[in-house]
């Protein structure tokens, strides 16, 4: 387990395809540093079906809420919006052309 600045954090998850979370396979949408704690850099967005209608979810980061970050292998952790931990699986595309004969 290692902590990260929200620069690197956010850099690293540049290279993430997608994230798990909570079972749910989500993209996530980064929109930038700006050095503002009430800057939202980051949000994952989802449709579910609840008691048989489609029902939107937003989960938004703040910049002053992950100054530092927590990450331990491919979990990352993430304040939200509303002070609550989210524990992010970070997916990241494997490149066959470089892996090839590595196996």
């Amino acid at each position: 387990m290692k902590e990260l600045d929200l620069i690197d954090a956010f850099n690293y998850l540049r290279l993430c395809e997608g994230v798990i979370l909570e079972g749910r396979l989500l993209e996530i949408s980064l929109i930038g540093i700006e050095n503002e704690s009430d800057n939202e850099f980051a949000y994952l967005f989802w449709s579910e079906d609840v008691r048989g209608e489609f029902v939107d979810f937003e989960v938004v980061f703040k910049e002053g809420d992950n100054e530092f970050v927590v990450i331990d292998g491919p979990y990352m952790t993430l304040i939200n919006s509303d002070g609550e931990e989210e524990e992010l699986l970070l997916l990241r595309s494997w490149d066959t052309e470089h892996d090839r004969g590595t196996l």
